[in-house]
C-alpha cells in the first residue's frame, strides 16, 4: 500500500453535507488526526476509505488505485490489504437490526427471518 488520497470529496446524507471537497493525503507510515464533532464526518472518512461509503463527487485512491467506484468483489481484494477497528459499532450504524443479525449467522439465518 503506497498510501492514501482523498481529491475534492463530497458525501452528503439527504440534505446534510458532512464531507464538502475534501482533500487529504497520507504517506506510508505517516499518522493524521481528524478532529471534529458528531456529524462532522469523521466515521465518513473512514468508511470511505473502506469502500463502505461511496462519494457523492471526488476520488479515493489507495495506493494508485481508485476505490471511488469499484464493484464489491473488487473492493474484498482492496480491504484485505487494511485493518480496522470501529469504535462503539460505528461500522454497523447504517444496518438494520435484522440486517445485522443476518450478517451474524451467514447465509443460514435467512430462513429464521421468514
Amino acid at each position: 500500500m503506497t498510501g492514501i488520497r482523498f481529491e475534492e470529496v463530497t458525501k452528503a446524507y439527504d440534505d446534510r453535507k458532512v464531507l464538502d471537497r475534501f482533500s487529504m493525503t497520507v504517506h506510508p507510515g505517516e499518522m493524521k488526526i481528524v478532529l471534529g464533532g458528531s456529524g462532522s464526518g469523521k466515521s465518513t472518512i473512514l468508511k470511505t476509505v473502506l469502500g463502505l461509503v461511496k462519494p457523492d463527487k471526488g476520488q479515493v485512491y489507495l495506493g494508485d488505485q481508485n476505490i471511488s467506484q469499484m464493484h464489491e468483489e473488487e473492493l474484498l481484494q482492496v480491504r484485505g490489504e487494511i485493518g480496522m477497528v470501529f469504535q462503539s459499532g460505528a461500522l454497523f450504524d447504517s444496518l438494520t437490526v435484522g440486517r445485522m443479525w443476518l450478517s451474524s449467522c451467514g447465509s443460514s439465518g435467512n430462513s429464521a427471518m421468514k
